[in-house]
C-alpha cells in the first residue's frame, strides 16, 4: 500500500512540475496557477504520508522531522506569494524562514571538530557568488530599499547550504550528500531568480530553469534529510 502511494505522489509531482515548467516556458500562466501551489505539498506528502503509513502498519518506529516540514511549509508559501509581483518582499520572506528552519534541521547533525579546511574550501565558493551579486546585481535593484533584505537573504541561503555541506562532513552518507546537493541546487535557482526579476528581460526560458532547479531542491532536501537519512 505505501509503494502504491509513494508511486502516485511521484506521478502527480512530475505531472504538476512539467506543467509548472511548461507553463513558464511557454507563458502560459494558467499553467501556472494550477500547478505550482501543489508542487511543495506533494513533496511534503511524500514525506509525511508514506511515515505514517509505516507507522500504523507496524513497518517501525518513524519520526518525521517538525522543522523540515515548516521549513518547507515556508517554502509553499513563498511559492505562492511569488505569483504576484506585488507580493515578492513577502515571499522572499516566506523563503527566508524556510532557509532558517533548514538550518536548524541540519544543525542537529553538525559536528564542527576537524572539519576546519574543508570549511574554508566550500565557503570560498559562496565568497565568490556574493562578490558576483555585489557587482552584477545590487547596483539594479529598482528600489534601494531592498539592498539590506537581498543581503540578508543571500547570507542565509549561503549558510544554509553550508550547514547542509558540514552535515555531510559530520555524517558521509549518501543521505547527506544528497541535500547538500540540494542545498546547491537551491542557491542556483535562487541565483537565476534575482537575476530573472532584477536585471535581465523576464525571458520564459529563465523562468523555466528556475523551477528545473528549485523542484528538485526542494525534493532533494526532502529526501536526503526525511526519507534515506
Amino acid at each position: 500500500m505505501t509503494n502504491t502511494v509513494n508511486i502516485l505522489l511521484i506521478i502527480a509531482l512530475v505531472v504538476f512540475s512539467l506543467l509548472d515548467i511548461y507553463g513558464l516556458y511557454a507563458d502560459r500562466e494558467g499553467l501556472c496557477l494550477v500547478s505550482k501551489p501543489f508542487l511543495v505539498p506533494l513533496i511534503i506528502a511524500l514525506y509525511i504520508i508514506p511515515a505514517i503509513m509505516n507507522g500504523r502498519s507496524g513497518g517501525g518506529s518513524y519520526e518525521i522531522i517538525t522543522t523540515l516540514v515548516i521549513g518547507l511549509a515556508f517554502g509553499w508559501l513563498g511559492d505562492v506569494l511569488l505569483m504576484k509581483k506585488e507580493l515578492f518582499i513577502f515571499g522572499l520572506l516566506a523563503f527566508l524562514a524556510g532557509h532558517v528552519f533548514y538550518i536548524i534541521t541540519f544543525a542537529r547533525d553538525i559536528r564542527l571538530s576537524g572539519t576546519s579546511w574543508l570549511l574554508l574550501l566550500v565557503i570560498l565558493p559562496y565568497i565568490l557568488v556574493i562578490i558576483f551579486v555585489k557587482k552584477n546585481l545590487i547596483p539594479f535593484l529598482w528600489d534601494r530599499k531592498m539592498v539590506p533584505g537581498i543581503v540578508i537573504y543571500m547570507l542565509v541561503i549561503i549558510a544554509m547550504s553550508v550547514c547542509a555541506f558540514l552535515r555531510f562532513s559530520a555524517r558521509g552518507s549518501l543521505p547527506a550528500l544528497i541535500t547538500f546537493m540540494g542545498s546547491v541546487l537551491f542557491v542556483v535557482s535562487d541565483l537565476v531568480l534575482a537575476f530573472h526579476n532584477f536585471k535581465r528581460n523576464r525571458g520564459t526560458r529563465e523562468a523555466a530553469f528556475i523551477m528545473i532547479t528549485y523542484i528538485p531542491a526542494q525534493f532533494l532536501i526532502m529526501l536526503g534529510t526525511g526519507i534515506i537519512r
